[in-house]
């Protein structure tokens, strides 16, 4: 006996989708998309999810698939329910089962990208495009150490200390009487300490680009972009403060507009 649809509980579903889990939707076709064109793999996924999120919309579904529309020119994807729904009742059950697989193919969490709709959150409605410079005197202090670390082990590999006059001089009177371990110690704690403080640094700037810049749609490469991902590379953490204050900034605004 093939099972039927009531139409009203169908319209409502659908505009219930539509409401209320845009951005739901945005993560069940990045996930579909991932899976069956090459090229959307190419672009990284909070760049979907943010593009997705802010026009797509649910234009049919049955107990074989849904389909999904988005963009101006409304490209629209039909999506299977593999296997098909057993009776109509099924469909919320398997529409979160989506979503959940989509956060598990995308890696994707609740807190990096919420679920619901863009009409019911703030986040999709603020977009970072300025840069906030390091603040004193916390942020400028970090910077300062960090970069001035930078510039000695430069400054060690070009043999500076050791074939300068200025270099020898710095050596035999601060380095050499005051630093623990002299001279020695100096040179094998700088040298040691380079990988690791580069390493975390760069995962530093790479976890801000997947969990702040993309999410909140800054472009990748761009100058606004490179003065973030720069500054992670220097300061770290702070740099996740002062993002943070900007976002938080922001969505107030939006809020007050509201």
């Amino acid at each position: 006996m093939a099972h039927t649809i009531d139409p009203t509980s169908k319209a409502d579903t659908l505009r219930h989708m539509n409401d209320d889990h845009t951005r739901d939707m945005a993560l069940i076709l990045a996930h579909y998309l991932s899976k069956t064109d090459p090229s959307s793999s190419k672009t990284k996924p909070f760049d979907l999810l943010n593009k997705y999120a802010s026009s797509i919309k649910m234009t049919e579904i049955n107990l074989d698939f849904l389909v999904l529309c988005v963009g101006e020119e409304e490209a629209c994807y039909r999506i299977p329910f593999e296997p098909p729904l057993s009776s109509w009742n099924e469909r919320r059950s398997r529409l979160v089962a989506l979503v959940r697989a989509a956060r598990e193919g995308l890696g994707v969490s609740e807190e990096e990208f919420p679920g619901g709709s863009d009409k019911t959150t703030t986040q999709g409605m603020v977009t970072v495009d300025e840069y906030m410079p390091p603040r004193f005197p916390i942020d400028m202090t970090i910077l300062f150490l960090v970069v001035g670390y930078y510039a000695i082990y430069a400054l060690l590999r070009a043999g500076w200390f050791e074939e300068s006059e200025l270099g020898k001089t710095v050596v035999s009177s601060v380095i050499a009487p005051f630093f623990p371990g002299g001279w020695d110690g100096f040179r094998w704690l700088t040298e040691t300490i380079f990988i690791p403080v580069v390493g975390i640094h760069t995962a530093e700037a790479w976890w801000l680009d997947r969990t702040r810049l993309s999410r909140y749609g800054v472009k990748r490469g761009s100058l606004v972009w490179l003065l973030w991902i720069a500054s992670a590379l220097a300061e770290g953490r702070m740099t996740f403060v002062r993002f943070d204050t900007v976002v938080e900034r922001k969505r107030r605004a939006v809020e007050r507009s509201e």
